[in-house]
């Protein structure tokens, strides 16, 4: 069963200061990236709860079926909400004669007892709680990060070595389109699609290192500092939430939308939990239609182009100036 990871979301740090001004580092409060990401959390553990929304038998089979709730069938029956319903005894919106009609009514987010359920769920999957001060964070989300693995330092030469060109990248896509399109065996054709999504991820990251100056250029001398903001960079580069803050501060907008980030983590965590027919892809009840994604990477990228020359035409102005 799946387990929180820190790296796929936006996680706002506060900065922790002394009386005199000297910092002393970072601190995460979970409870509030508990709060206002509980959706993006479910959805990352592969968790589904349809709030509100009236199932059937076989939607209410598929409910419980989770991984989740197979591990831990207490969720489903020691936890209440409303009262006195479990997600065992959920009320029932239409009885009829034949049990395929009936409708089970699934209760809504804001009701009472539901909150202890996710609680519940968020224990189990090794949701951080509370406040956590710089010593007990994550390297990536201190303020004084510790030091650099061999496995980060692996990907940082990668990354700035291996840079990832708009055309390069149009190319690969087209090829994949192509090969996408003739390929008849389902695992492959994920497969393909899964590259399609993480080839946006490098083209991202090539732009903006290509927009930062290069450290080997720069001033700072001191190995720690040198280190400090060698992982500030991979730390940024190797999530979405990241990708996009450097983006916006370098190129002074965000990034294009891309619709496609739950459909890249779902394949990426467990490319066998998707079902394909033809060219569309189902992921989490959610259809996608492979071809569309694809075209709308081209667009992505072709937005981000449009975006790299007003970028550069303002910087050849202002040093005409």
């Amino acid at each position: 069963m799946k387990k929180f990871n820190h790296r796929d979301f936006d996680i706002e740090t506060e900065l922790i200061t002394t009386r005199d001004g000297s910092i002393r580092g970072n601190l995460v409060n979970w409870d509030t990236v508990r709060r206002f990401q509980e959706e993006d959390i479910l959805e990352s553990l592969d968790i589904y709860l349809p709030w509100g929304e009236e199932l059937d038998l076989w939607g209410y089979m598929e409910f419980i079926d989770q991984q989740i709730f197979r591990e831990y069938p207490e969720l489903l029956t020691e936890y209440k909400y409303d009262g006195d319903f479990s997600f065992e005894n959920m009320r029932f919106s239409q009885v009829a004669k034949s049990i395929y009609d009936i409708s089970i009514e699934f209760p809504a987010r804001e009701d009472y007892g539901i909150d202890n359920i996710i609680d519940a769920i968020f224990e189990i999957c090794e949701v951080p709680k509370g406040t956590m001060e710089e010593e007990d964070l994550p390297s990536d989300l201190q303020f004084w990060p510790s030091f650099i693995s061999d496995e980060d330092n692996d990907f940082y030469i990668s990354i700035t070595e291996h840079e990832l060109k708009l055309n390069d990248f149009q190319a690969k896509i087209k090829k994949l389109k192509d090969e996408i399109i003739q390929e008849r065996d389902e695992l492959k054709k994920k497969s393909m699609l899964l590259t399609c999504l993480i080839l946006v991820e490098s083209l991202v990251t090539s732009v903006i290192l290509d927009k930062m100056p290069n450290i080997d250029s720069t001033n700072i001398k001191d190995i720690y500092h040198r280190k400090v903001v060698q992982e500030s960079i991979i730390s940024s580069v190797r999530n979405h939430a990241g990708r996009n803050k450097l983006f916006s501060q370098y190129f002074g907008e965000p990034l294009p939308q891309q619709s496609w980030i739950s459909l890249r983590n779902s394949l990426a965590h467990d490319i066998g939990n998707s079902k394909l027919n033809k060219n569309i892809i189902n992921v989490h009840g959610k259809d996608y239609n492979i071809i569309s994604v694809i075209d709308k990477i081209t667009n992505f990228s072709n937005e981000l182009s449009k975006i790299i020359d007003k970028t550069a035409d303002c910087s050849d102005e202002n040093n005409m100036i």
